[in-house]
């Protein structure tokens, strides 16, 4: 059986993000709607975040895929990786809507 994403792997991916060095592109068919949506992204190393957009504002994350298709959803994750919110300058820098850019 193989074993979910751990709060320390996405973590350091949202850190590696954070700091520009993981680029991000949102995934071809998904969008990023003003009304309630869950567009995913996927990162250069192949993780993908699932985030929950109420009215055009990142909410949280529904659910990360590793690279190796291991799926952690809302619901089992710690209250922190469920609390997380990107600071508004990563939003504001390399994003449109919510987090990260189209472009890539």
């Amino acid at each position: 059986m193989k074993s979910k994403p751990t709060e320390a792997e996405i973590l350091a991916v949202l850190s590696a993000i954070e700091r520009k060095e993981l680029s991000v592109r949102l995934l071809p068919g998904e969008e990023c709607a003003w009304g309630p949506s869950r567009p995913r992204y996927e990162t250069a190393n192949g993780w993908i975040l699932e985030v929950w957009n109420d009215a055009g504002e990142w909410d949280y994350l529904e659910s990360v895929t590793s690279p190796t298709g291991e799926v952690l959803d809302f619901e089992e994750m710690s209250e922190r990786l469920q609390d997380y919110q990107p600071p508004q300058q990563v939003v504001s820098e390399i994003c449109k809507f919510p987090l990260f850019s189209e472009a890539e």
